[in-house]
């Protein structure tokens, strides 16, 4: 079972609302994995790297320990390579700066 929980049974076919519960909880399945991800979460660099060039946060395992830092990811011709952390082993995007807006709200 996943986060989603589990697709409900339908133990009559006839059963035109176990039919339609099912249904819709696809439906809804389906939003919300469409959605957008603002922030993915902790990607593993032994699955993928960043596609692009630029500054992520990463966490870098150094002597045992665990650090969250934020690094510069540069492309190279034979792949890619963090320049100041050797020790990387999960980046994720930097969120979005905060951006106060008339009113004194932020955004």
């Amino acid at each position: 079972m996943d986060a989603l929980g589990e697709e409900p049974l339908v133990w009559h076919e006839d059963d035109a609302g176990e039919v339609a519960e099912r249904n819709q909880w696809r439906r809804d399945v389906a939003a919300i994995k469409a959605l957008p991800s603002a922030q993915p979460g902790w990607i593993p660099c032994s699955e993928r790297q960043p596609d692009e060039e630029g500054k992520y946060l990463v966490t870098s395992t150094s002597e045992g320990k665990s650090y969250i830092d934020v690094d510069e990811y540069v492309k190279h011709y034979h792949g890619g390579t963090w320049l100041f952390h050797f020790g990387v082993t999960a980046w994720m995007l930097l969120p979005e700066p905060y951006q106060e807006v008339a009113g004194g709200k932020s955004s």
